[in-house]
């Protein structure tokens, strides 16, 4: 999933795949929402908000 949001969680774009991979039938679907509902836990992102801001990108690759 590749995105980008502002730090409020407005979608300013998302692939498709990651549109597809949170369960909406396409991107502007999923860009109708804030990140931040797509969260099961609001403190993970405050987590992922604080890392970001540290480095100013992140790559984070996880494997099923």
């Amino acid at each position: 999933m590749v995105f980008i949001n502002t730090t409020d969680g407005k979608y300013i774009d998302v692939n498709p795949a990651g549109a597809r991979m949170l369960g909406y039938a396409d991107k502007q679907e999923l860009m109708q929402i804030r990140s931040v509902d797509t969260y099961l836990n609001a403190d993970e992102r405050k987590r992922f908000s604080m890392k970001l801001q540290k480095k100013g990108l992140l790559k984070i690759l996880r494997s099923n």
